[in-house]
């Protein structure tokens, strides 16, 4: 993953908590499991390749925006 957010999110639990990488690594997966994929979001990821390797993918980042209720969403709700 090369989305720059998971970099700035490392960097601020290890700011919290140190350098414990077992303490890093929850706080992550936490943040991934109860935030970004939680029941209240439809999440999607973004992939790109390169073209020299056009059958490996790159995950390039994370799109999490509330789960549709039926209605229409303003770009405002996103």
């Amino acid at each position: 993953m090369i989305d720059w957010e998971i970099f700035e999110l490392y960097r601020k639990v290890k700011k919290k908590y140190g350098n414990d990488n077992k303490v890093i690594k929850e706080k992550i997966k936490l943040k991934y499991l109860n935030e970004i994929f939680s029941v209240n979001r439809d999440s999607y990821f973004f992939t790109g390749n390169q073209f020299l390797h056009p059958k490996s993918f790159i995950l390039l980042g994370v799109f999490w925006p509330p789960k549709h209720t039926g209605t229409q969403l303003s770009l405002d709700e996103l």
